[in-house]
Parts: structure tokens; sequence; C-alpha cells
């Protein structure tokens, strides 16, 4: 299985969750624009410009992490946000 496929894989979900507003398991146009405008925002983008790549990983570091169990990353992660 290729990365990008893991990646989806992993990612998926947290993006259904977070942008699917009426939990009708489907993003709308409306509910894919509002979440990546919350994004933008809360990564630092509205503080005069757009998002470096370093705000970028932050941002989907904290709102999407990895799950505990994937070998290698989740411990990785897990240890990095508890230090």
């Amino acid at each position: 299985m290729g990365a990008g496929r893991i990646a989806g894989m992993i990612l998926t979900p947290g993006f259904m969750t977070a942008m699917d507003a009426d939990k009708d398991a489907s993003i709308t146009r409306q509910e894919f624009d509002a979440t990546t405008a919350k994004w933008f925002e809360t990564w630092g983008g509205s503080q005069g410009g757009g998002l470096t790549e370093e705000q970028i990983r932050t941002g989907l570091s904290r709102d999407f992490p990895l799950p505990q169990g994937m070998p290698g990353f989740g411990r990785r992660h897990h240890l990095k946000n508890n230090l």
C-alpha cells in the first residue's frame, strides 16, 4: 500500500468529522469553505498573510493527531505532544 493511500486512510475520518457540520456523511462546498477558513485563521493565516509550511504542519499535527497504533508515527507524535 502506497504512502498516499495510507495518509488518506489516516486523514479522511478526521476531515469528515471536522467538516461534516450536519453529519450527513458528505461535505458540501459550504462546509468545506467554512472549515478551511476557520483553520486558516486558527493556524495563523489571519496574522497578515498566508500560512507557512510550518504553520500548516503544526495545525495539522494539532487538529489531526495520528492514531496511537500507527507504528513509529503515533508514538512519536504522542511523545512530542506530552513533553
